[in-house]
């Protein structure tokens, strides 16, 4: 959290673009061996957040009782501060421990996604024990990521203009179902459901846009037609035959897909027509894929 939080005070005082590119430019240069940390940074900072855990309300009600101040001091103290996330970060001050061990970005955004299973205590606890080991600034970020308040103002074209890109991570997956959609002012197949090999199953892994040669797509059309196998609307549940490489930008644990694993900016690359469905990606190849934490 605490170079995350550096990255955006270092935007945020760039007073011009070219400066705020020449900050995220020197982030990548500082960060390349570690794509999948780039990758989930540039999610937070495209607002591709995950959802609030807590309401701001009842994060501001647990600051309150976790130090002991009264409701009308923290709000004389926001009257002076001018901004209620920072007036909490500065009030837990007192609870930084001297061990200070660092609270990491990827740690946060992964037990946000899976605090939705968890009971409002444990969230809570992990509210505190977080609060302990964070500075003031970083507290800031982290309150408003877990409110869902998180916002950057950032023009997109910081993205840009760098020499460092992250290599796209190739999965070689299988398709499972198509969906039905307005194409080229035409009805046809705009969407396929992809999925992983979990032992002697398949699991629904992400979704692309189809994107294949016209040739491709008219033997796909008719592929699909003579062999779908159920009907949900506009979504064609077909036979796991059909192998795609898709490639993304990275990929992260998650507690509230099917496959376990979220995947960001997926893309369908290419069809691999008679590719052995033995030698599809496996849901235990991508430990190898997610960052070491």
């Amino acid at each position: 959290m605490k170079q995350f939080s550096q990255l955006i005070d270092a935007l945020l005082l760039a007073r011009f673009e070219r400066d705020k590119q020449q900050v995220w430019a020197d982030f990548l240069q500082n960060n390349s061996e570690n794509e999948s940390y780039v990758g989930l940074v540039t999610s937070l900072l495209k607002n591709e957040c995950p959802k609030r855990i807590i309401s701001s309300n009842n994060l501001k009600v647990l600051a309150m009782e976790t130090v002991g101040v009264p409701h009308w001091l923290l709000d004389e103290s926001k009257h002076f501060v001018g901004d209620m996330s920072e007036t909490i970060s500065l009030i837990l001050a007192p609870l930084k421990t001297e061990n200070n061990i660092e609270v990491h970005l990827t740690e946060v955004v992964t037990a946000m996604n899976e605090m939705h299973l968890r009971e409002a205590y444990e969230i809570e606890e992990w509210f505190v024990s977080r609060w302990g080991n964070m500075g003031s600034r970083e507290v800031q970020v982290f309150n408003k990521m877990v409110t869902g308040s998180f916002r950057s103002p950032f023009n997109p074209s910081i993205f840009s203009n760098s020499q460092f890109q992250m290599q796209p991570i190739a999965l070689k997956l299988v398709l499972l179902y198509a969906e039905r959609g307005r194409i080229d002012g035409r009805t046809g197949f705009t969407k396929f459901t992809m999925g992983i090999a979990s032992g002697e199953s398949w699991l629904t892994f992400t979704k692309v846009a189809v994107q294949v040669p016209e040739l491709e797509y008219e033997i796909l059309e008719r592929w699909i037609i003579e062999n779908t196998q159920e009907k949900f609307g506009p979504v064609h549940r077909l036979p796991a035959t059909q192998v795609f490489t898709v490639e993304c930008i990275d990929i992260a644990s998650s507690k509230r897909n099917k496959s376990g694993y979220r995947v960001t900016e997926a893309t369908l690359k290419s069809w691999e027509d008679g590719f052995p469905l033995d030698q599809v990606s496996t849901i235990e190849s991508l430990r190898e894929i997610l960052p070491k934490r």
